[in-house]
């Protein structure tokens, strides 16, 4: 009979998950339809209202190249950085057994000034390099087809 109850353990942990699973889709969605009727004026007032928790990320960015936690899923990056400020998304997201609402408080959008400093200079630095490779790359060309060599200090370049 140990085989029966350890079956029966796991049938029935297995349906109290899905109960679980069930019961925090059904309060997230519950929530969303909330703030969307006006009942809560923002997701911070319906967790404490509800006793549901809450956590705030602060500079998160799009261009963030190793997303980590729910930003991982495609669909809530994409939700997060199209959504404008305060505004709560419109689905609840699903995320590894997880219910998620999500509310972007502010957005700083990037300096342009700052950018166009940086893209200059950038463009500068690699223009140099470039002409660096081409150079060396002909006087290579040349050398090998002439059977010449070139004397390094007479084309050195002041900087």
């Amino acid at each position: 009979m140990p085989a029966f109850e350890e079956g029966r353990a796991r049938a029935l942990a297995k349906f109290k998950n899905g109960q679980a699973l069930k019961l925090a889709e059904d309060t997230a969605t519950k929530t969303l339809q909330s703030l969307k009727s006006g009942a809560f004026k923002d997701l911070q007032s319906a967790s404490s209202s509800l006793g549901l928790g809450i956590k705030e990320v602060s500079d998160l960015k799009e261009s963030k190249k190793e997303p980590s936690g729910i930003f991982t899923d495609k669909e809530v990056r994409a939700n997060i950085f199209s959504i404008s400020a305060p505004q709560v998304s419109s689905k609840v997201f699903k995320v590894a057994d997880n219910f998620y609402l999500i509310q972007v408080n502010k957005v700083s959008k990037p300096i342009v000034a700052e950018s166009k400093d940086k893209l200059l200079a950038f463009q500068r630095q690699e223009s140099s390099r470039l002409g660096e490779i081409l150079t060396t790359s002909i006087l290579n060309s040349l050398k090998a087809k002439a059977e010449i060599s070139f004397d390094d200090n007479l084309l050195a370049q002041d900087g």
